[in-house]
């Protein structure tokens, strides 16, 4: 989608040839299967290539887990960055309680800005390097794609970023796509509202599309070369209902630090677990994610055995068994005196039944185990 490079007549032929496999399925009735197609020339693939198309999964398309009292909407930019990216930022400037998402690629029109994407507020995801179909690469250069995005935002940003969620050009996915992607630790977004900018339609006509939107929806925008009308149709839909609706970076894509922040932690404002999260601080169950600072929570990273023991020892208030040296593969670990408490209180038996001499500190805890952890703790307490 967008970033074409193309003349008016051979975009237009493009739309002309393939209009619903490029609106990614933008309504549930939408069928975008092995019939649709696409056209694109990009990054040394073969110019024009017919490419199959299959659907977004739906849990890809629309964001379920919304909250408050007006409708929550994702606006997200694509192919950036571009002059248009700053502009856009300036726009979105004046509203400190709105966060969209950036879906970038390995360009960057005016220094600073992949760094102000974050400072502002906003999120960043992994659009590859070049703009591939991805559908038609091997996992190793899919893989190389979005890493060579990865390092090209770290060389621009500080501190460091993984990039956690990423959007396949063209909207080109499989489920191979999608494994790779999660094998770099990635959740595939994609749309369920396309206003088509990257075809030059109007202001009128991207307004339009825009006033269409219900809770939960994703749109799909560009701020590429070109997108001017992309800005102005921003500007004047903030200005008309900025207060009509809840404004979202997606979730699980890389969040810069919001210029409102509001309790303990930075990183989990908007989030719908954000009162238990502040409570579990308050009452010192929790000390953040990333310590010495410990100003971020992580609200959507999976939890590991030694820091659900040390967040069940705090919120039980158990003491006895520090140095008990229950387990044999805890002694590096910073969890070790949790663990060692919370086996002395019967609550772990350890992960290698039947000899459990284990403690596995760096395993997810599933939701079977913690089933177990509370039943015991709650028994014991």
């Amino acid at each position: 989608m967008g970033g074409f490079g193309m003349g008016t007549g051979r975009r237009w032929l493009c739309i002309l040839l393939v209009p619903v496999a490029l609106a990614g399925a933008t309504d549930a009735g939408a069928a975008i299967d092995d019939t649709g197609t696409i056209l694109a020339d990009d990054d040394g693939t073969p110019e024009f290539p017919r490419v199959r198309v299959p659907a977004f999964l739906e849990s890809s398309r629309r964001v379920t887990d919304t909250y408050g009292d007006k409708p929550n909407i994702f606006l997200t930019y694509d192919d950036g960055s571009s002059v248009y990216t700053q502009r856009l930022l300036d726009v979105l400037a004046p509203y400190d309680d709105i966060s969209v998402t950036f879906f970038v690629m390995c360009r960057e029109a005016v220094p600073g800005t992949m760094q102000r994407i974050l400072d502002d507020g906003h999120a960043l995801g992994n659009h590859t390097c070049g703009h591939p179909i991805l559908t038609s690469l091997s996992t190793a250069s899919r893989l190389r794609q979005w890493q060579r995005l990865e390092d090209f935002v770290n060389a621009r940003v500080e501190p460091d970023v993984d990039l956690t969620c990423q959007r396949p050009p063209f909207g080109a996915t499989s489920r191979s796509v999608r494994a790779d992607a999660e094998s770099m630790g990635m959740r595939e977004w994609g749309w369920s509202v396309d206003p088509w900018d990257w075809s030059g339609a109007s202001v009128s006509r991207i307004l339009a599309a825009l006033e269409s939107m219900d809770d939960g929806d994703i749109i799909i925008l560009h701020d590429s070369a070109g997108s001017y009308r992309t800005v102005e149709a921003t500007r004047i839909f903030l200005q008309r209902h900025a207060d009509d609706y809840i404004f979202r970076s997606l979730p699980d894509c890389t969040l810069g630090r919001p210029l409102v922040w509001e309790g303990r932690f930075w990183d989990d404002d908007g989030s719908i677990f954000e009162e238990d999260i502040e409570w579990l601080a308050e009452t010192g169950i929790t000390k953040g994610c990333n310590p010495p600072d410990n100003d971020r929570f992580c609200p959507y990273a999976p939890v590991t055995r030694g820091q659900m023991a040390a967040l069940l020892v705090r919120a039980l208030g158990l003491t006895a068994g520090a140095g008990a040296n229950v387990f044999t593969d805890d002694d590096t670990s910073i969890f070790a005196t949790d663990i060692d408490i919370l086996a002395t209180a019967g609550i772990t038996r350890g992960c290698n039944p039947p000899f459990n001499d284990r403690f596995c500190p760096d395993a997810p805890v599933t939701r079977g185990q913690m089933a177990a952890f509370l039943h015991r703790a709650v028994g014991q307490n």
